[in-house]
């Protein structure tokens, strides 16, 4: 449903512009499927994604709204350096304490959401370059980057955490209104919000009478939101031991780090109202901006890297041509006739999948590492069933005289993307990555990461620890469950 197709049920209705997903590590505890079917369910027509620092979630978080039949608004939370992202120390704008610079003089807080395509593509620099060159006990940027990549991203003012709010927290008017101005110049009048929140905290209210003022003497617009951090209200005690698993704490402790109370979730659109009865024009922004922000991602299109072949050749005319000459040299010039059959056929594959390109380079990673010594692994997986792979030097067993196959790498009737592993010494790993950045341009290489996940058994250890049982119950508990099946661990839904 989109925000214009009912504009009566729209003067009541409220789209989330602040959300913390499970990718706001260890602190957001909203899952995003869980959040989409709620956000669905009360019927508002869009929701954002604004993880702390990171847009690591956007893919999944895309296509489960877009399967809900919820827009997808994808931005972050940014930190901001105090000063230039270059600078790793605590800055002070004051005397300290909890009233100055968050993260102990390390960064500020500040949302962003991508209105357009060209606003995800610098979204998404940003998120880079906040870890490359800003990071400092978190990825941070700061206006110099802001500026650069400002086009697409209407932003806000943020939590309480904000620039603006802090410098009012400290009594320093004229600088919030500074800091304010330089970022409303940054990004444009219509696209820089203020943005207000009633979480019925104090740190909220000592600002908010001077933060209306400083929107009214600068023409800001006004955005309501809620800082939700879960989806639904009785989340609010799972959220509480999640952050003590953050900060290794038990829920007896008083000076865990904790959230003052249980407002942090999904309100609908009535309580969002009501909240904010007396600006309604901040509920209304709301959806003007989900009218305002689409965006799309790329799916199903061929991103394969291109390889530079000789004048006269192609990528196909080249694949085959280096496959059957490294052949012919594996089996001292004379290729058997069901050899020769199997690589006509696996090269016939590739070349109708669009995969020529893709077989070059890695080939080419192979043998780099060969001619400077960098020690190879043979090969592992299914890849090890291709004859071209054997070919091209990619691995080294003969699929033919093992007996294994090659439509299990790749299947003419299932069009999959290949999946070669490759394994170089560990010790000289930084040398590949530099010969690929090189050769093929850092843009086009990138380090894949991997998200660790809380398990069953160590959700069970980790609860009993926060809760302040004995380890040993932990322990106990976990022997109970049933065996992994097929190296999948069974969740804790599906024990009890």
């Amino acid at each position: 449903m989109s925000a214009t197709s009912n504009k009566s049920k729209n003067d009541e209705n409220f789209v989330h512009l602040h959300v913390h997903t499970e990718y706001s590590m260890l602190d957001g505890a909203a899952k995003i499927s869980e959040l989409v079917d709620e956000v669905a369910k009360q019927e508002m027509p869009a929701v954002a994604m604004t993880d702390h620092g990171n847009v690591f979630g956007a893919f999944e978080f895309h296509k489960l709204a877009k399967k809900a039949g919820v827009k997808p608004i994808i931005g972050i939370e940014a930190y901001v350096a105090p000063e230039s992202r270059f600078d790793k120390r605590r800055v002070k704008w004051a005397e300290g304490g909890e009233d100055d610079v968050s993260g102990g003089g390390a960064y500020t807080h500040m949302t962003l959401l991508a209105e357009d395509n060209s606003g995800l593509s610098n979204l998404f620099k940003l998120s880079s370059l906040a870890s490359l060159e800003g990071f400092y006990y978190k990825p941070r940027m700061d206006r110099e980057l802001l500026s650069k990549y400002a086009k697409g991203i209407i932003a806000t003012t943020g939590c309480a955490g904000g620039e603006i709010q802090t410098r009012l927290r400290m009594g320093n008017y004229k600088e919030a209104i500074r800091a304010a101005s330089q970022l409303q110049d940054i990004f444009g009048k219509d696209n820089y919000f203020l943005e207000i929140m009633d979480h019925n905290i104090d740190i909220e209210k000592r600002t908010f009478t001077d933060l209306i003022k400083l929107g009214k003497e600068l023409n800001m617009p006004l955005l309501a939101t809620n800082d939700l951090h879960y989806t639904h209200h009785e989340d609010s005690s799972a959220h509480e031991v999640l952050l003590c698993i953050q900060s290794g704490s038990t829920l007896a402790d008083p000076k865990r780090f904790k959230f003052e109370n249980s407002e942090f979730y999904l309100k609908s659109a009535k309580q969002m109202r009501e909240l904010f009865k007396d600006f309604p024009e901040s509920c209304d922004n709301t959806l003007l901006i989900a009218e305002r922000c689409n965006t799309t991602m790329r799916e199903g299109e061929n991103l394969l890297p291109r390889f530079t072949v000789p004048n006269g050749e192609t990528e196909d005319s080249w694949l085959i041509k280096q496959a059957n000459l490294g052949l012919a040299k594996k089996m001292a010039g004379k290729i058997p006739p069901n050899y020769q059959e199997r690589l006509d056929f696996e090269l016939e594959v590739m070349i109708k999948m669009g995969f020529p390109g893709y077989f070059l380079v890695v080939s080419d990673l192979c043998n780099h590492a060969r001619e400077v010594g960098i020690r190879v692994g043979p090969g592992r997986g299914s890849a090890a069933g291709s004859l071209v792979s054997y070919s091209l030097g990619i691995t080294g067993l003969d699929p033919i005289k093992f007996g294994l196959l090659f439509e299990r790498f790749l299947n003419p009737e299932r069009i999959s993307m290949p999946d070669i592993d490759l394994d170089f010494d560990e010790r000289r790993r930084s040398e590949m990555i530099q010969y690929a950045t090189t050769k093929y341009g850092d843009d086009r290489v990138a380090q894949i990461i991997t998200y660790g996940t809380i398990k069953s058994k160590q959700a069970i250890k980790d609860s009993t620890r926060v809760l302040g049982y004995p380890y040993a119950l932990g322990e106990k508990l976990t022997k109970s469950l049933p065996p992994s099946v097929m190296g999948k661990d069974i969740s804790l839904a599906g024990v009890f």
